[in-house]
């Protein structure tokens, strides 16, 4: 050091305050031949490595500089030597070396803000929220109205979820600086966690007061609003966002959310895409936009979405489970399984995967392993109500109705109840039966499980039991010939049937006897001649409340405005026929018949009746109403209403679209 002239020490200041880098590396490496053991210019090295990104680099030189000192038993300024190694690892991303280093700072200099402040922040990345306080805490203990380091306490006690504690740290921040805006948010922050969203809307409400042109502030009161379902308060200030700042990226992706919630995909399509041009790594646009492409349908895009938002969370459970997700809408049910192992294998904690699992062996019949995923997922509380009642449909489905009820009884799931009275009437229960459906009456009114129990049971145990949801279901069948209402329905028909044959994703369904079913839902899929079909379909449900303007029915009087259709082909050959069955899921089904082979008495036709093969025998005869299927007929007939095709001998393919309107 001191051979080392002070004139040339102050040019290599120069050139490194200069950023001239390169001819300050150069220089300093010709001088560090002639004086190896030079502390300053092992130092200014680091610097100017540190400036070039060489961290490596600059690790090794810092390093240099105090081994150096330790020699000469200097140790003036060793804490900063370490705190520049922990920067150089923290660039390197190696949490551990500069945990280590920062902490050997501490020891020369334990009233260093900036390393407490630095080992917090690297605490609370890794999200070990305790330790990130601990630093804090030293911190504030040095320096007690630092007002950064209280908010950021107050921050990390939110992430925690100790909103009390949190409150309590920020309004501290907030009696030093009143008017600091970040504190306001935080504090929004804190009620909206707390679910005091009036309190949140206060303080939104209070910034756009005071200005006008907050474009942050208005996008944060939309997104509250859109919590609270108010879509046009919600529109209202998230559209006045873009207004002031057609770039703030984070509004057009709230707005994307808010017509997913209102089922305008496309328009959440647009919205999306609009954030994605501005910040093309948007996590909550980025996986929006997948789930938006999703219910259009459009698998292709969805997992183009999904395959972006992995990338930059590649061990992130749960976009793994609802990448899944999506392989099992796009009946994919290989890769959901491997999406679900891979979520589970990175978090064996992350009980949403489990769930995902075991429901998806439920319905590919796999029970072994359904049984033991749903278990585990029962164990969490967030998952164990539909672990519960999925467990109670495996056992109901295979006749363990005790065990079923067990389960049911065990998850608040909305039609818990109505598989509990349905197993105790299946084991002939019928006094526990009653009991259970007296006590339950009133939550049973628009049920349309109990709809079909008590229209049993009244040929069965009692006849006077009433239900107000569908009494008379065989006066809701409407059957009619859509050809006398459409032209080119015979065009429409073949190019239905071409599509069907076109389609690879049929599958075996239990209750169809030598046939088929399509997986997923035709409406989906965004085939033009299918959707063309779902237009005709939802006009005919529109016209179908129409027939009945008199009815007090639930049926008819809770209609749903606005259902979901689903849809589905089914094919037969010969001597097929499908077996009694109903859709409770739904509210009106129906049946738009493509090809039917040739009829032999009833042969083929559509049967509806009060019974399928789970019910017990009935003292009296129960009704029965047979209905004749035609190619282009379509049949709507209330969901509850147990219905079955009746068996055909003919060489003729049977071919028709079943479909639900689930309210």
């Amino acid at each position: 050091m001191k051979t080392l002239s002070k004139k040339k020490i102050e040019e290599l200041k120069i050139l490194f305050t200069n950023s001239e880098n390169k001819t300050l590396e150069i220089e300093v490496d010709k001088l560090i031949d002639r004086f190896p053991e030079n502390i300053f210019l092992w130092n200014i090295r680091g610097m100017n490595q540190t400036s070039l990104s060489d961290y490596n680099g600059a690790i090794d030189s810092f390093l240099k500089c105090v081994k150096f000192k330790v020699k000469a038993n200097d140790f003036d300024s060793i804490d900063k030597l370490y705190s520049n190694v922990a920067f150089a690892y923290l660039n390197l991303k190696n949490n551990k070396k500069a945990i280590e280093n920062f902490k050997l700072s501490l020891k020369y200099e334990k009233n260093s803000l900036k390393n407490l402040m630095c080992l917090s922040d690297i605490y609370s990345s890794e999200k070990k929220y305790d330790d990130s306080i601990l630093y804090l805490q030293k911190a504030l203990n040095i320096d007690e109205n630092n007002i950064e380091i209280i908010i950021q306490i107050g921050k990390i006690l939110l992430l925690k979820g100790e909103n009390e504690e949190a409150k309590k740290y920020i309004k501290r921040a907030e009696i030093i600086d009143p008017n600091n805006i970040d504190i306001k948010y935080i504090l929004a922050n804190i009620y909206i966690n707390s679910d005091d969203l009036n309190e949140a809307k206060k303080i939104y409400l209070s910034i756009i007061n005071s200005d006008e042109s907050n474009y942050i502030a208005y996008n944060d009161l939309g997104a509250l609003y859109l919590k609270l379902d108010d879509f046009d308060n919600a529109l209202l200030n998230l559209n006045t966002s873009v207004e002031i700042n057609p770039d703030y990226h984070i509004a057009w992706s709230n707005l994307g959310s808010l017509y997913i919630k209102q089922r305008q995909f496309n328009d959440a399509v647009e919205m999306l895409n609009w954030s994605l041009g501005i910040e093309s790594d948007h996590i909550p646009s980025i996986r929006n936009i997948a789930k938006a492409y999703l219910e259009k349908g459009d698998f292709i895009q969805s997992k183009k979405y999904y395959h972006q938002l992995i990338a930059l969370e590649e061990g992130n459970s749960k976009y793994l489970t609802e990448f899944g997700e999506m392989f099992v809408s796009s009946n994919k049910f290989k890769e959901a399984e491997e999406c679900f192992l891979k979520a589970i294998k990175i978090d064996s904690e992350y009980p949403l995967a489990y769930l995902a699992l075991g429901h998806l062996y439920s319905v590919t019949n796999n029970e072994e392993n359904a049984i033991k995923y749903l278990i585990k997922a029962s164990n969490y509380d967030s998952t164990s109500s539909m672990s519960n009642f999925i467990l109670g449909e495996i056992y109901k489905n295979n006749k363990f109705y005790a065990k079923a009820i067990e389960y049911y009884s065990a998850s608040n799931y909305e039609s818990s109840k109505e598989n509990i009275a349905q197993c105790m009437y299946f084991e002939k229960k019928y006094d526990e039966f009653l009991n259970f459906y007296n006590i339950n009456k009133e939550e049973f009114n628009a049920s349309r499980i109990i709809s079909s129990i008590i229209n049993h049971a009244n040929k069965t145990i009692n006849n006077s039991l009433q239900h107000p949801f569908c009494p008379d279901p065989f006066s809701y069948i409407k059957s009619e010939n859509l050809a006398y209402k459409l032209n080119d329905i015979d065009k429409m028909n073949k190019n239905l049937i071409k599509e069907i044959k076109n389609l690879d994703n049929s599958k075996r369904q239990l209750f169809i006897k030598k046939g088929e079913q399509s997986e997923g839902n035709l409406f989906t899929f965004g085939i033009e001649i299918f959707n063309d079909l779902q237009n005709i379909l939802l006009d005919e449900y529109h016209n179908y409340l129409d027939s009945f303007p008199k009815s007090n029915d639930i049926f008819i009087t809770q209609w749903p405005k606005s259902p979901k259709i689903m849809g589905w082909f089914v094919t037969m050959k010969k001597g097929g026929y499908v077996e009694p069955h109903n859709h409770v899921g739904a509210w009106l089904s129906g049946v738009y018949y493509l090809k039917c082979p040739e009829k032999i008495k009833d042969s083929g036709n559509l049967e509806f009746s009060f019974k399928d093969k789970h019910f017990p025998n009935s003292k009296e005869e129960l009704p029965k109403k047979i209905i004749e299927t035609n190619e282009s007929n379509i049949v709507l007939f209330p969901s509850s209403l147990f219905h079955r095709t009746l068996p055909y001998e003919t060489d003729e393919e049977r071919i028709c679209i079943a479909f639900d309107f689930m309210p």
